[in-house]
């Protein structure tokens, strides 16, 4: 899964700059293709989900398409 997403967002980002993709720790090896590419559009969270979707809503209210991507969306239910 993780090869399609990072592939389909790469060619995306790559026609249009306003993509931005933010990530809360995942780190995984497409992640650092992505970064490699696109380092400007590209901001890793860390453990900080919260502010990871705080910040892409400030980026989208300037003209932003932001992309969130947290692997353990449910662990916290």
């Amino acid at each position: 899964m993780n090869s399609a997403y990072i592939g389909k967002l790469m060619e995306l980002a790559e026609k249009d700059p306003d993509i931005i993709h933010l990530l809360a720790d995942s780190g995984t090896g497409y992640d650092e293709m992505f970064k490699r590419n696109f380092p400007n559009q590209m901001y890793n969270f860390g453990i900080g989900e919260e502010n990871m979707v705080a910040a892409a809503a400030g980026m989208a209210s300037v003209g932003k398409k932001t992309v969130c991507f947290y692997s353990r969306c449910i662990s916290g239910l």
